[in-house]
């Protein structure tokens, strides 16, 4: 059965970001080679501060580790996006003049304003630095999360059960059905972290009627879905591991549907914020 796209991606676009795992995965595995760690519970945590960890537990960056691993991104950046190369050529000239204690700052609250100031004193798009500064970031979001990975993994009474990310507070972009069991667990690209939620719940509004909650996929894969939530409008794509083969990569999966991301904007539903933040 064919399985073609009804969108084409940009040439190049999947094999820059299978690029841009390969590096932040040999980052991460430096970064934890480097880390002495217990395993921490998570789900007692979550519970008494019903916030992610992020908020209440240190999250420290190395800045020099950053600035390494930011100019490092850059380099990549230039080196496979062509089109991006001379505003990357600018981001190096200005190297020295970076704060990068504050660019971690306002990465992890995705500041706007922040980077639009940063546009208008270099001339490089925002969504370029943008880029940079989130990607080079995310090895370190890892890192801080790997303590609770075993907790959040086992959290079978659903304790957390929220739409944002336990660890780091960010809202996922894709979701997986396990084929063994049927439960559905969302996944964070920032930091990698899986955590249970309800399958059939909206991760935006909460809303769990099953008249106002859909699917739709394309001909010839039932594997790749959209959940659709009529109350909120919002969506969530979807990998149903028993209707395709047992996926692990779950970050690569999410870039391989922007297809899906397409169509479900096409008719009217959109990534929301969620009422658990």
């Amino acid at each position: 059965m064919s399985k073609a796209t009804p969108v084409t991606l940009p040439e190049g676009f999947v094999e820059f970001y299978k690029d841009v795992e390969t590096w932040q995965n040999e980052l991460f595995f430096r970064l934890k080679k480097k880390m002495t760690f217990q395993k921490q519970d998570a789900i007692e945590l979550l519970q008494r501060e019903e916030r992610p960890l992020i908020e209440f537990v240190d999250f420290e960056v190395d800045t020099e580790d950053y600035s390494q691993a930011f100019l490092a991104f850059a380099r990549l950046v230039k080196e496979k996006r062509e089109k991006a190369a001379g505003f990357v050529d600018r981001i190096l000239e200005m190297q020295d003049k970076l704060d990068y204690a504050e660019m971690i700052a306002r990465t992890l609250e995705n500041d706007l304003a922040f980077f639009n100031k940063l546009e208008e004193a270099t001339g490089v798009p925002r969504n370029i630095t943008m880029l940079i500064a989130q990607h080079a970031l995310r090895p370190f979001l890892r890192a801080f999360a790997l303590p609770f990975e075993d907790s959040l993994s086992h959290d079978e009474g659903l304790s957390w059960g929220k739409g944002v990310c336990p660890v780091c507070g960010a809202l996922p972009s894709i979701s997986r059905v396990r084929s063994h069991d049927g439960r559905r667990f969302l996944f964070c690209e920032e930091c990698f972290t899986e955590w249970e939620h309800r399958y059939l719940a909206c991760i935006y509004c909460g809303n769990d009627e099953p008249k106002t909650l859909k699917y739709f996929t394309v001909e010839g894969d039932d594997a790749n879905q959209v959940f659709v939530c009529e109350k909120c409008k919002g969506y969530l794509k979807n990998y149903d591991e028993r209707k395709g083969k047992a996926r692990s990569d779950m970050f690569i999966t999410n870039i391989q549907t922007i297809y899906l991301d397409l169509l479900a904007e096409q008719r009217g539903y959109g990534h929301k914020q969620s009422d658990f933040n």
